[in-house]
């Protein structure tokens, strides 16, 4: 044990013997040396530490090949090798660590595809395999069987295909990440997951399909789905109460929007989707957590609700739509506000004296608000003398 244990500190360059865990026979279980500096290469006689249950080894600068040695030691519970410099494929022999529960290579410059072995690991409750750009082929449709699973996170990969339709089955998952990926066809597996609190597939230009089903997801916080090739209605948002983030800029969303969006968002982003001629929300104003509203260039009417309560805003972005209304006076409590921009929208009445209140903001356009199309639309009277005071 101790022999062994000296001689992988002597090949990995280590000086220390920190990190270092021995059970009560002297045998290694465990290797730690986090964010230490490390520097060189997982030596192929690792698999002599059969008793060894986890690797802890991330943020290193580590590098070479993962030796086939290490799918050979099936006590491993833990391997977090994430932000190294680990290049080649992971190999079919993962498949082997049946009692693994967290495997992370994330930040790596790992090849190949990903393994369908990964679907006999039935306890795995985490794999990270992002920012890994060269990772290839599609998801494993084996990874369905992963009744434990809670973080599936690929995202900055060069994997595609569809969500296989087995993923429907993870009733344990709370996080399925996978931005700036090949994927394509529908996302509509993943709203069976009642688990699931963050779904993010932006970047996709792919994936298609609708948001219809989404309502199921009623622990969701997050969704991302912006640059992808999604239509559809919005309204099954506002049947999502714990929602907290939502992104669908440049997507083919088309309208109606819920009458209520929910009173949980912080951020919603609706950048250039085509929602000509839907009705702008009735109970915006009764978004108090909001902190960046970003609906622009999307065609909406109606009339802009009293948006006093939004005192939390630090964006607020509403540009080419066709909305009637006027900015209150309690705008002067937005002290975060650093940006302001409502341009050719519609808006009428006076610019409030008391947007000179506003200490952070850095930008404010409120220009071309008369509208042909909208009734008694534009700005009146002049620029408060309180601004830049």
């Amino acid at each position: 044990g101790d022999s062994v244990a000296r001689g992988r500190r002597r090949r990995l360059g280590l000086r220390s013997d920190r990190g270092l865990q021995d059970d009560l026979t002297g045998v290694v279980t465990e290797l730690k040396f986090k964010e230490g500096g490390l520097d060189g290469f997982l030596p192929e006689d690792l698999g002599a530490l059969t008793s060894l249950e986890r690797i802890v080894m991330h943020r290193n600068r580590l590098r070479g090949f993962i030796p086939e040695s290490l799918f050979s030691l099936t006590e491993l519970s833990t391997v977090y090798l994430d932000d190294n410099r680990l290049k080649g494929p992971l190999g079919e022999g993962v498949g082997n660590l049946v009692k693994l529960k967290e495997l992370t290579l994330s930040n790596n410059r790992l090849t190949g595809d990903v393994p369908e072995g990964l679907g006999n690991l039935s306890g795995l409750t985490q794999l990270w395999l992002y920012n890994n750009p060269e990772i290839t082929g599609q998801l494993p449709a084996s990874l369905g069987d992963l009744g434990d699973l809670r973080e599936l996170a690929v995202y900055n990969t060069k994997i595609s295909g569809s969500v296989p339709s087995s993923y429907s089955n993870l009733q344990s998952l709370q996080t399925f990440k996978a931005e700036y990926c090949l994927l394509e066809g529908d996302i509509s597996a993943l709203y069976a997951i009642q688990t699931l609190k963050t779904l993010s597939v932006s970047g996709n230009a792919g994936i298609s399909g609708s948001l219809e089903g989404a309502a199921n997801l009623t622990n969701v916080e997050e969704i991302y789905v912006s640059e992808t090739s999604m239509t559809g209605t919005l309204e099954d948002l506002g049947a999502l109460s714990k929602l907290r983030m939502f992104n669908a800029a440049e997507a083919g969303f088309t309208g109606p929007l819920p009458e209520s969006l929910p009173v949980s968002l912080v951020e919603i982003d609706l950048t250039n989707v085509p929602l000509d001629g839907t009705a702008i929300p009735t109970n915006l104003g009764s978004l108090t957590n909001i902190q960046k509203i970003r609906f622009t260039n999307n065609g909406l009417t109606g009339v802009l609700p009293d948006i006093s309560a939004w005192t939390s805003a630090i964006v607020v972005d509403m540009a080419d739509n066709r909305i009637s209304g006027v900015l209150p006076d309690a705008i002067g409590t937005w002290t975060s506000c650093k940006r302001l921009t409502i341009p050719n929208s519609g808006i009428s009445g006076t610019l409030p004296s008391t947007i000179g209140d506003m200490m952070s903001l850095e930008i404010l356009d409120l220009s071309g608000n008369k509208r042909d199309d909208v009734e008694d639309s534009g700005l009146t009277g002049g620029i408060p003398t309180e601004i830049g005071y």
